[in-house]
């Protein structure tokens, strides 16, 4: 429908109201700059910025798809739309003000609120014909995996060396060959 597809992480349907939901696993301290439009990520500790796909722009396009397409089946239902960290340790710093980020901690409240700011105006019957339109447009896509076998690392690898080295385990300790560091617990890695 419209021509393009939408990959959405949440969608929450209710009488009331139609919730986006962007969902990000990252951690470190993320912020968002208006003006350039840009969605960044500092590890703790470090001096590193990345750069990540715009949350916000994303659920804004998820929007207008939805606006058009109730528009077409002259539906009134409003839309609203949030970014959810599931990482607990992700500190959220700049973030824009029309469109929420929080921690998904925070999700339950904040769907409570937006369902007592809005009255209903679909029916359960609605809801369901809704639900099953989405569902019949929902297409799977199956990851392909194109890794060769004999590309996989085995074993218990050395961090020193880069996860390059295989460790070997004699007297109760793992051992690099390579750099010779000494470990009881390398194999967690």
């Amino acid at each position: 429908e419209f021509g393009s597809s939408h990959q959405i992480d949440t969608l929450l349907i209710t009488t009331k109201l139609l919730l986006i939901i962007d969902i990000k696993n990252i951690s470190g301290i993320v912020d968002y700059e208006e003006d350039k439009q840009q969605f960044t990520r500092t590890q703790q500790n470090s001096t590193v910025i990345e750069s990540f796909t715009n949350p916000k722009a994303q659920v804004l396009r998820h929007g207008e798809y939805f606006d058009r397409l109730f528009g077409k089946l002259k539906i009134a239902l409003p839309i609203k739309h949030a970014v959810v960290f599931s990482n607990p340790s992700t500190i959220i710093g700049n973030v824009p003000k029309d469109i929420p980020f929080f921690h998904a901690s925070g999700l339950r409240f904040f769907v409570s609120k937006l369902q007592s700011d809005y009255q209903t105006s679909l029916t359960e019957n609605q809801i369901n014909k809704l639900a099953k339109l989405f569902l019949s447009n929902l297409r799977r896509v199956e990851a392909k995996t194109t890794i060769e076998k004999r590309k996989f690392k085995k074993g218990v690898l050395c961090e020193l060396c880069e996860f390059e080295s295989q460790m070997v385990y004699q007297n109760g300790n793992w051992i690099c060959p390579k750099c010779g560091v000494k470990s009881k617990t390398a194999f967690l890695q």
